[in-house]
């Protein structure tokens, strides 16, 4: 007869010793994995956001100046675009195009927010101030997304803003960042005033 034969203890030992090693790795690219899923995600979220609030802005700019009325350029009452703040507000008001009726809520601002916003106000002549309460401005910008560090408007050339950028991913220790500069060319040429 036979003897039969088991595992040994050291066996034993030495297989779940090899098997908890490689759990070990298996779980530590994993984590890697879904911290790198994470940053990306992040990321991506981070320029989704600014590229809507770019894009409307930059719509929106083109249309600044634009008059539907009659008579010679100083009559137009949409002529004048204001960058204020230190280039933190930039203020624009153009007319309803035809054939929409002017509402009279045509003068519009942008603005850094001190929480890290992007905010666009809508308002008619009276209550168009970079002041203004925050109650009237909307947001652009999601702080559960993303902060933005800076904003800031300057005159670039002839009849052009130049838009410059700077945020982070909300929740991140500081690594998903974006930088953007771009410049938007006014196709109604108002005229441009640094206050």
């Amino acid at each position: 007869m036979k003897a039969m034969r088991g595992v040994s203890l050291l066996e034993l030992l030495v297989g779940m010793t090899i098997g908890l090693l490689l759990l070990l790795a298996m779980s530590s690219l994993l984590v890697n994995l879904l911290g790198g899923q994470a940053h990306d995600r992040r990321q991506i979220q981070l320029g989704a956001m600014l590229d809507a609030s770019l894009s409307l802005m930059a719509m929106e700019l083109r249309r600044a100046g634009y008059w539907n009325g009659n008579g010679d350029a100083q009559s137009n009452p949409y002529r004048q675009l204001f960058i204020e703040q230190g280039g933190r507000c930039l203020r624009y008001a153009y007319d309803a195009p035809p054939p929409q009726k002017n509402d009279g809520k045509r003068f519009f601002a942008f603005r850094l927010h001190g929480s890290g916003r992007i905010q666009r106000l809508t308002t008619d002549q009276k209550g168009w101030s970079c002041n203004a309460a925050d109650a009237l401005w909307d947001d652009l910008s999601k702080t559960d997304i993303g902060v933005i560090d800076s904003l800031r408007f300057s005159a670039d050339g002839t009849h052009a803003i130049a838009l410059d950028v700077a945020a982070h991913a909300a929740g991140s220790a500081g690594e998903e960042k974006l930088d953007i500069h771009t410049s938007v060319t006014l196709r109604n040429q108002p005229a441009v005033s640094v206050q």
